[in-house]
């Protein structure tokens, strides 16, 4: 999987984070994030690997009490614990 896909599961919207997030992904990732309304899980299971700003907009978008970040990847994981925001920020991940 190549794409952020976003699908409605009963008025929550998934956004789903693709094997490589990077760079050339975040702006199109912020974009998606901020078209949903209402309750956002941004899915970041099949994530392999994941860079700074990438995790920056997921930082970000955890700001909104009404978006979660879901089902970590190991790479999702070591990236947050890397740059040291895993338990800063583990109020809006949802564990798997």
């Amino acid at each position: 999987m190549s794409e952020i896909t976003s699908e409605d599961r009963g008025g929550v919207t998934v956004v789903t984070l693709p094997e490589v997030s990077d760079l050339t992904v975040a702006p199109a990732l912020r974009t998606a994030i901020l078209e949903v309304t209402g309750p956002c899980v941004l899915n970041g299971s099949v994530v392999e690997r994941i860079t700074t700003p990438t995790v920056q907009v997921l930082v970000s978008a955890l700001r909104n009490p009404d978006v979660r970040l879901a089902d970590l990847s190991p790479a999702c994981e070591a990236a947050f614990r890397d740059l040291g925001v895993l338990d800063e920020l583990s109020d809006g991940i949802d564990a798997a």
